[in-house]
């Protein structure tokens, strides 16, 4: 395997470098699947991690932009390890929120809006503590406690509709 002589820092920057290439084309979905695997790997995950951060010098708004959104899905369904190694890390996603970069030519100063807001929600993700599961834990007896009877939403009446009888017969014409 070639990929076995490659140093893992140069492995996880060209992985990183394109994910949040300098276009606006979307990342590939194969690639975050793989960063996302990356993040399993306590050793690999510094070095994604690293290697995300290094991205968000660049000044671009279209490589900062899909380093945030990369962080931000890694956040939510990469390895928890990820979201905690990113608290103690959080001051170069906070330097984005005050990002002014050159205005696009067409879409203005649209792009640089989109990485004020996406670097906000990223650091609302990355310091929430809540824990971020998609079920809830199975096997451990857990029930969800029925809602009061207050809170149930009342039923609407049906709209109702009129029967066959209530109509009027027409007659044939003569």
């Amino acid at each position: 395997m070639v990929s076995r002589f490659i140093p893992d820092s140069i492995k996880y920057g060209s992985l990183v470098a394109k994910a949040a290439a300098d276009d606006e084309v979307p990342t590939a979905g194969y690639l975050q699947e793989e960063l996302k695997k990356m993040t399993l790997d306590p050793d690999s995950c510094t070095g994604v991690e690293d290697a995300l951060l290094a991205r968000l010098e660049k000044r671009s708004s279209n490589v900062k932009l899909k380093t945030l959104r990369l962080i931000k899905m890694l956040c939510e369904s990469g390895s928890p390890s990820f979201r905690r190694d990113l608290q103690r890390r959080i001051k170069e996603v906070r330097e984005c929120l005050h990002w002014q970069g050159e205005p696009h030519p067409t879409m203005g100063d649209l792009p640089n809006k989109m990485v004020r807001e996406t670097a906000q929600q990223v650091i609302n993700l990355i310091i929430d503590t809540a824990p971020h599961a998609a079920a809830p834990p199975s096997g451990l007896g857990l029930t969800p406690a029925p809602a009061p009877a207050s809170a149930a939403p009342k039923p609407e009446p049906a709209p109702s509709m009129p029967s066959a009888q209530s109509q009027p017969q027409l007659q044939p014409l003569p």
